[in-house]
């Protein structure tokens, strides 16, 4: 399934779907008063919708994901994991501007397409 850029989860079975229906899915684990993410927040969706087509871009607010945030070792907010074939794969800790963002966007993408 295909989620909107910047798409904020819900539940514990849309991550799940959101990192299994697209071979690469980037997940921005935010904190809703976390300054960083809400300055992080437009880089993430105007990158995101570049390669829309190719990954999910979505968002995990830490509190309501705490168990799955603290098993992938989320130390601080923003953290942005990129999920390859449903396993974490890399990690982008802290806050990025948009050309490491985007960077990292693309090492991880290496072809990948979403269906």
């Amino acid at each position: 399934m295909k989620y909107p850029v910047g798409y904020v989860l819900n539940t514990l079975e849309e991550l799940n779907e959101a990192v299994r229906s697209c071979r690469v899915a980037f997940v921005m684990f935010f904190g809703r008063n976390c300054p960083y993410c809400r300055a992080f927040d437009p880089i993430f969706k105007h990158v995101g919708s570049k390669y829309a087509s190719l990954a999910n871009f979505v968002k995990a607010e830490v509190e309501r994901f705490a168990f799955t945030a603290s098993a992938l070792g989320v130390m601080g907010t923003p953290t942005t994991f990129a999920f390859i074939e449903g396993r974490p794969a890399d990690v982008l800790p802290g806050f990025a501007i948009a050309p490491v963002f985007e960077e990292f966007v693309q090492r991880n993408l290496q072809g990948a397409r979403c269906s």
